[in-house]
């Protein structure tokens, strides 16, 4: 049996950073849980229109960071960072010229304590959640697979990635055996770990029955800067001999161990 890792947590701290940021003591770690499910929920149904292809603002990541004690703010309250990567935040305004945010803050200010500040960016269309999503769209429309399949790699820019890799499985065009198919642009290299892998998985609910869909997108744009690698130490001159980066981290720490 083969044994499949996920690829987001299996980079995480090496090319990936966390979704959420934040540290509790064991007596509010649930608290801190279910309010992160509460803003997730909250932004995406809010932001997310499938009826109105207009008004989708095609939310793609909601990352949560819980801070004390900044700036004029009382050190026991709690500040929560949420920062939203979209495709579309152009479709925040309405045509009366409020925000569409503006409801969703007081609804969290009444439900959450402490303070909310929230920032905005904007993401690419090739985004491995905003596939996923369509790909679930036009399954529920009743698309042959294949087209969709085929679409969803159109859509896709090959100058900004890798590659992608989309796999459909269920029982696919109502067959009465369920399988499943992939198809690959590119390679997506899944054993390196210093290249991020942005993974998404999602369900269309179809009249035959609920057809699995997962994606896998892999940036060119991150590929030379992990997030964790060795350089040379603050303290060491330019004129010392060259050495490995592995060889001066070992001697830091037998240094440290032996003080």
């Amino acid at each position: 049996m083969g044994q499949k890792v996920h690829p987001v947590g299996f980079r995480l701290g090496i090319s990936t950073s966390y979704v959420s940021k934040w540290f509790a003591k064991p007596s509010r770690y649930a608290e801190c849980v279910a309010q992160d499910a509460v803003i997730r929920d909250l932004f995406t149904r809010a932001l997310t229109d499938r009826v109105n292809p207009d008004r989708d603002c095609g939310v793609t990541e909601i990352q949560i960071d819980r801070r004390h004690g900044m700036g004029p703010v009382r050190l026991r309250d709690e500040i929560i960072f949420i920062h939203l990567s979209m495709i579309h935040p152009e479709r925040l305004k309405l045509r009366d010229g409020h925000n569409r945010l503006r409801p969703l803050l007081q609804k969290l200010c009444r439900r959450l304590p402490g303070h909310i500040r929230l920032t905005l960016s904007q993401t690419h269309p090739s985004a491995a959640a905003h596939i996923a999503e369509t790909m679930v769209d036009n399954l529920q429309r009743r698309q042959p697979f294949r087209r969709v399949m085929r679409d969803a790699l159109k859509r896709a820019q090959p100058k900004d990635m890798v590659g992608v890799k989309l796999m459909i499985g269920g029982r696919l065009n109502g067959a009465e055996i369920a399988r499943a198919e992939w198809v690959r642009k590119g390679r997506v290299p899944l054993h390196t770990l210093y290249l991020p892998v942005d993974y998404c998985s999602a369900s269309a609910h179809t009249p035959a029955g609920i057809l699995g869909i997962k994606v896998w997108v892999a940036p060119r744009a991150q590929q030379s800067s992990p997030l964790i690698h060795f350089s040379r130490l603050p303290n060491e001159s330019s004129s010392s001999p060259q050495t490995s980066d592995g060889a001066a981290v070992l001697e830091v720490l037998r240094e440290r161990w032996q003080t």
